[in-house]
């Protein structure tokens, strides 16, 4: 599978790292998301934010160093968001807000994603399976980012056989009360550096809070 199939395109790429399928345009949404002018540089809203109200995560077998999707259990509201590098037009991050009834229920749903995300780090080559065939494989890394919300991490993405730091996704997601969030650049041009979405990240963050 190519790095565009990958990594060009907020859908394939979110449901292939983050393990979160984008929903069919389904109406505004009460939830605060990030906002163009959130984001250092110069970007646009790609289109309205999208919302549903199933999601699917990823889910690691530590065995066999793969990995599928499965529904995000106990989940009320999935809004997505992505925006676009203005020069360039192409996908350069978005943002997934995953929304449940409790902060207990955010809290194992965030334990549950890191969980998984630690698994494909210790694996290293990780390979994605879907339909009980072998579509891509994919390389995870830990990223050093600073704590956000109530927990954060924070991680690369890239397909094995591209080693270019350009190609690689980055995500950092957190937890904020009843919200776990997943902010996602996407090793475009244009994409937010690591230093911006210590910026991007504090926004979103203070938008659940405000």
């Amino acid at each position: 599978m190519s790095r565009l199939r990958i990594l060009v395109g907020c859908a394939a790429t979110v449901v292939a790292v983050v393990g979160l399928s984008l929903p069919a345009l389904a109406g505004d949404s009460g939830t605060d998301v990030l906002k163009a002018s959130d984001l250092p540089g110069d970007y646009v809203q790609a289109a309205a934010p999208e919302t549903e109200s199933t999601g699917n995560g990823i889910v690691v077998d530590r065995e066999a160093c793969s990995q599928d999707i499965a529904p995000i259990s106990g989940l009320t509201e999935l809004v997505t968001v992505q925006f676009a590098a203005a020069n360039t037009g192409t996908t350069a991050m978005s943002e997934a807000i995953t929304t449940f009834p409790k902060a207990k229920a955010a809290n194992a749903s965030f334990k549950k994603r890191s969980k998984d995300v630690a698994a494909a780090i210790k694996c290293n080559d990780v390979d994605v399976v879907r339909n009980g065939a072998t579509v891509a494989t994919l390389v995870y890394e830990k990223v050093k980012f600073p704590k956000f919300g109530d927990r954060s991490t924070a991680w690369h993405v890239r397909p094995a056989d591209d080693t270019t730091a350009e190609g690689s996704t980055t995500t950092i997601a957190f937890l904020s009360g009843t919200h776990v969030v997943f902010l996602n650049t996407f090793g475009n041009e244009g994409s937010p550096t690591l230093k911006q979405l210590k910026t991007i990240a504090r926004r979103a963050e203070r938008r659940l809070q405000d």
